[in-house]
C-alpha cells in the first residue's frame, strides 16, 4: 500500500508539473502574441506618424501659398493706394502752383 502512495504521489507531482508546463507555455504563446501585437501597433503608430508630418508639410505648404497671395494682393493695394495718393498730391500741387502764379 506505501508503495502504491508514493506510485499515487509521484504521478499526481508528475501531473501538476506538466499542467506547470503548459501553462508556461500558453504563458510564452501569449506573450508571443503580445509582442507581435505590439510591434503591429508600434508600425501603426510609425504610419500615422509618417502621414501626419506629410499632412503637417501639405498645410505649411498652403498656408505659405496663402500668405504668399495675401501679401502680394496687399502689396498690389498699397501701389495703387500710393499712386492714387501720389497723382492727388501733384493735382494739389498743380493747382496750388496756377493759383501762385496768378
Amino acid at each position: 500500500k506505501e508503495a502504491n502512495d508514493k506510485v499515487e504521489s509521484l504521478r499526481n507531482t508528475l501531473v501538476d508539473r506538466k499542467n506547470n508546463l503548459e501553462e508556461l507555455d500558453r504563458g510564452v504563446s501569449g506573450l508571443g502574441q503580445m509582442q507581435r501585437e505590439s510591434l503591429h501597433l508600434s508600425t501603426t503608430i510609425s504610419e500615422i506618424s509618417v502621414k501626419l508630418a506629410r499632412l503637417e508639410l501639405v498645410l505649411f505648404r498652403l498656408i505659405h501659398r496663402k500668405t504668399k497671395k495675401a501679401t502680394e494682393t496687399l502689396k498690389a493695394e498699397s501701389e495703387k493706394r500710393l499712386a492714387a495718393y501720389q497723382s492727388e498730391k501733384d493735382i494739389q500741387k498743380t493747382k496750388v502752383d496756377e493759383i501762385s502764379s496768378d
